[in-house]
C-alpha cells in the first residue's frame, strides 16, 4: 500500500486549488483509507493522508463545467515541458509586475493544463 499526503490550506487563494488537486488524485487511484488532521500554525491547514494501492496513476481528464484539468503529477512531452517553463516565466514576470506572489496569478496545475491543452482561445 502507498500513501500520499495533501495539505489543504484554509486560505481563499489556496483552498480551492488544493482541494481540486487532491480530488483529481483520488479519481485516479484506488483509495483504501484516509486520515485527516487539522494543523494549526501561521497558516492553518488540513493534512490528509490517502492510502492507496495503485502503482501507476492513469490520467483521466476531468470535465468540470466544460473545463479540463491536469494534475501536477501529469507527464509532459518535451514540447509541453518547454511551454510549461515559458508559462512559469510569464507567471513570475506578471507576479513581479503586480507585486503579488506567483500563486496569486496561476497555480502549477493550471499552467500544466495550458501546456498540455494548448488552447487557441481564452
Amino acid at each position: 500500500m502507498k500513501v500520499k499526503v495533501f495539505h489543504i490550506r484554509l486560505t481563499k487563494e489556496n483552498q480551492e486549488g488544493d482541494e481540486r488537486e487532491m480530488n483529481m488524485f483520488i479519481e485516479k487511484v484506488s483509495v483504501k483509507k484516509t486520515f485527516t488532521e487539522m494543523v494549526l500554525g501561521q497558516v492553518n491547514f488540513w493534512s490528509v493522508l490517502i492510502f492507496y494501492d495503485n502503482d501507476v496513476v492513469v490520467w483521466k481528464p476531468k470535465l468540470n463545467s466544460g473545463k479540463v484539468f491536469f494534475g501536477v503529477d501529469t507527464e509532459l512531452t518535451e514540447q509541453e515541458k518547454e511551454a510549461f517553463l515559458v508559462l512559469k516565466k510569464w507567471r513570475a514576470d506578471k507576479a513581479a509586475e503586480l507585486g503579488l506572489p506567483v500563486y496569486m496569478i496561476c497555480n502549477n496545475a493550471e499552467l500544466l493544463t495550458v501546456a498540455k491543452v494548448r488552447p487557441l482561445t481564452k
